[in-house]
């Protein structure tokens, strides 16, 4: 599960990330997220740099969503 956390899913964003036009600030903040494999961490980096609370919880609400998936085809 770390492999997925840690390495496939900064890198599937980090591959997306050219197709889409964004901002650099919300590329940025993509990236960092990606990056962070804890929910709970995601929270909290999100919550020190003042910004996009509502876009953490819907990437943590994914990312859990995503998790039991993925939990549940394994049974």
């Amino acid at each position: 599960m770390s492999v997925v956390n840690f390495i496939l899913a900064p890198l599937f964003v980090l591959l997306m990330l050219p197709f889409y036009p964004l901002d650099p600030y919300l590329r940025f903040g993509l990236t960092i997220s990606s990056i962070c494999a804890g929910a709970p961490f995601l929270i909290k980096l999100t919550f020190l740099s003042e910004h996009g609370m509502a876009l953490c919880y819907t990437l943590k609400t994914a990312k859990t969503v995503k998790t039991h998936l993925q939990n549940t085809a394994r049974q």
